[in-house]
């Protein structure tokens, strides 16, 4: 698949998404079909314990939380990570931009400020 044809969607987008803040296009994108939504175990991690955080948890029923699961394994490919560079100063991104290399993603979704500055 052609490099602009994969993207990475950040735990902070899919969270704003199932809050419902002002992201009503990304259901457009990430469902066209000439687009491969990328994910990793890592990934899946964080945004099962950003769900689980306290001021968080009022915004989930049990019921959109599986369905928000079964939706994301139905849109997205799962990739394993073979290494991950220290090459951010947020260590924690690391993993995200490992991703993005290793599948030749074209793109980045996030609110994320320290990945926003990098550019490309």
């Amino acid at each position: 698949m052609k490099k602009n044809n994969r993207i990475l969607v950040d735990t902070n987008i899919w969270i704003s998404y199932l809050i419902g803040k002002t992201l009503a296009e990304l259901k457009g994108i990430i469902e066209n079909p000439k687009i491969e939504v990328i994910v990793t175990d890592e990934l899946i991690s964080e945004i099962t314990a950003t769900f689980e955080r306290k001021h968080l948890v009022k915004y989930f029923k049990d019921d959109e939380y599986t369905d928000f699961w079964n939706y994301l394994n139905k849109i997205c490919l799962n990739i394993k990570i073979d290494t991950i560079p220290d090459i951010c100063w947020d260590v924690d991104d690391n993993y995200l931009l490992a991703l993005a290399d290793q599948t030749n993603c074209g793109f980045i979704i996030t609110g994320d400020k320290d990945l926003l500055v990098l550019e490309q």
